[in-house]
């Protein structure tokens, strides 16, 4: 029952942080409806199990490490990914002869979608979405002009956390681009 406890914790506390985001971008709604198919038993008890129970963890860069999770919390995150469209995942279509075709992500949901980064790094105590951006940009499949909005809202947007706005000023100070 702790282990229930501790992810109700951890799910409210990033909802929270996901919905300060999204207020500040004007997605009242989205905020308040953010991330509810984890309230679900598809879900809720193979996350419970993986991140407080004796599954797994994340790594140390937020990530899950496929290899090495149960299929119970394979189908729960790929229910998560197809149940919300704030996941870059949700827009990547597979074509019947093995194509894939990335389709631009709604405004609404790339908005949406860099919020729950934003929240979810505060609700781990990782608050650098520059960073982690830079970090995992080359395993999402993004269109050009969601990854063009993305980066445009990471790079030259200001930033609304302390550590961006000093790792903004510290590549400035090296010469370094973003481009």
């Amino acid at each position: 029952m702790k282990s229930h406890f501790q992810y109700l914790r951890y799910v409210l506390r990033h909802k929270w942080f996901v919905l300060v985001e999204c207020l500040k971008m004007g997605l009242i709604w989205r905020g308040l409806v953010h991330d509810l198919s984890k309230f679900t038993p598809a879900e809720w008890f193979p996350y419970v199990r993986y991140f407080y129970g004796d599954g797994g963890t994340r790594e140390s860069k937020g990530n899950y490490n496929i290899d090495e999770a149960p299929q119970d919390f394979e189908m729960a995150w790929n229910h998560h990914q197809k149940m919300n469209d704030h996941h870059w995942q949700w827009w990547v279509r597979f074509g019947d002869d093995g194509t894939v075709k990335v389709l631009p992500m709604s405004p609404q949901a790339r908005a949406e979608m860099l919020c729950d980064w934003r929240g979810a790094g505060r609700a781990l105590g990782q608050p650098d979405t520059l960073a982690w951006y830079t970090t995992n940009k080359h395993k999402m499949n993004l269109h050009p002009e969601t990854r063009t909005w993305i980066e445009f809202k990471l790079f030259y947007a200001p930033p609304t956390h302390p550590e961006e706005m000093l790792k903004l000023i510290e590549a400035g100070l090296k010469g370094d681009t973003y481009a």
